[in-house]
This record gives C-alpha cells, sequence and structure tokens, in this order.
C-alpha cells in the first residue's frame, strides 16, 4: 500500500476539514483493512496492516505535535490507542495472531468520532479508556 489514498483524500477535497480527511484516510485503509481479511492473502494483509500502522504513527507524530488544540486527555488516550496499534500490528506480522478484528473495529469507532453528532452511528460507540 502507498500514501496514493491520502495524497488522493487531500486532492478531491480542497475545503475539506482536518476531520474530514481524518475520517477519508480511516475509511480507506479500514477498507484495505476488511478486504485483506477477508481474501486472507498474506502480502494484502502485510500491505493493509503496516499502511494502518503507519496511518496511526502520523496520527500519533500529529498529537504530539505543540500546536495541536485537542485537549490532553483526548490526545492521551489516542495516542495509546497508537501504540496499541502498534502492539497489535506487531502481534498480526509476527504471526501471533491473524485476527484483525480489533483494528478494524478501533478504525471504524474512531471514525464514528470524526462525524458530525447527529450522523454518528448509536451501534457504533465511541473507544472509551
Amino acid at each position: 500500500m502507498t500514501y496514493n489514498a491520502y495524497t488522493k483524500a487531500q486532492n478531491t477535497g480542497a475545503a475539506a476539514s482536518p476531520r474530514d480527511l481524518e475520517y477519508r484516510l480511516l475509511g480507506a485503509v479500514t477498507a484495505a483493512l476488511l478486504e485483506a481479511d477477508e481474501t486472507g492473502i498474506v502480502i494484502k494483509r502485510v500491505d493493509a496492516v503496516c499502511w494502518n500502522r503507519d496511518v496511526w504513527a502520523a496520527f500519533r507524530r500529529d498529537l504530539n505535535h505543540p500546536h495541536n488544540a485537542l485537549p490532553q486527555n483526548i490526545k492521551d488516550d489516542l495516542i495509546d490507542l497508537a501504540k496499541w496499534v502498534d502492539r497489535e500490528t506487531f502481534r498480526i506480522l509476527s504471526g501471533e495472531t491473524i485476527k484483525m478484528d480489533g483494528l478494524i473495529e478501533v478504525n471504524k469507532n474512531i471514525m464514528n468520532g470524526l462525524k458530525p453528532p447527529a450522523t454518528r452511528s448509536p451501534e457504533a460507540p465511541l473507544v472509551q479508556s
């Protein structure tokens, strides 16, 4: 996987907010995780989980940036999730587990939280720490 999807997301929505871009990026990487999980093709699984890890690493760098205006408790929770994604990715790549459900579920929950409150899915609650 490449970051073409991220570049495409940036270019297709010049007026899009950062939340919209993050939502679309998570949507693209989550779709890749779902496809890889469904097909079971090893290279697709490796590509998808590595791409997902890279997306979360980028989020983590942004969360640690001094100009990030999110409340500290939310930043801390999201940084903890990014660390968990690292650990879970290692577990998948090392063969300790083949399940990608956790990565997919976390991404879906974060996507749900990025939506405006009126459009959030009630059956997909936000991740609680």
